[in-house]
């Protein structure tokens, strides 16, 4: 399984076979079935919207650097997420972050119906960093074991913005 997850991780950061997989930050941004806890509040104001992500990400960036002295780049991202809205996938890719197309992969196909979810838990404890979904048990089993495996950090996105709502500059 941990070679079958490499050779997905590879071809998400368009790497060649057997190079090296770079350190990296893993997320899993869970929405489809948190959707009904939204209620009557439109998903775009009750789920963390990307710009919160990526904040979120830059935290993690900035406190590996401080804490652990490890330096990730920016590009060097692997979101996981049930999310099916292409809108949402468009804003990740503007970002320069990688992520898996189990559809496009045919990884039911290729393996059986549980795979794309052993690859994804895989891919979300083998980062040292780690992004995940407030209330989500699979975002927190992540999270212990990217610190407690990896020697890594991380953070939870609650629901909205919170405290990872977009900066505003000070440009007057």
């Amino acid at each position: 399984m941990v070679k079958l997850a490499e050779e997905y991780l590879r071809k998400a950061f368009g790497l060649g076979e057997g190079e090296p997989i770079p350190k990296f930050i893993s997320m899993h941004i869970r929405h489809g079935d948190f959707k009904v806890y939204c209620g009557d509040t439109p998903k775009e104001h009750c789920m963390a919207p990307v710009s919160a992500l990526a904040n979120a990400v830059d935290d993690v960036r900035a406190s590996l650097k401080s804490q652990l002295g490890i330096s990730v780049s920016s590009s060097d991202v692997l979101v996981t997420s049930d999310e099916e809205d292409p809108a949402w996938w468009a804003e990740i890719d503007k970002l320069g972050w990688a992520h898996i197309d189990h559809k496009a992969e045919r990884t039911v196909e290729k393996h059986s119906r549980w795979y794309p979810t052993f690859i994804d838990a895989m891919h979300q404890s083998m980062g040292i960093g780690f992004v995940g979904t407030e209330g989500s048990t699979m975002s927190l089993v992540a999270l212990k074991r990217v610190i407690d495996w990896n020697g890594g950090l991380g953070v939870m996105v609650g629901w909205g913005a919170g405290k990872y709502a977009p900066k505003e500059s000070n440009s007057s």
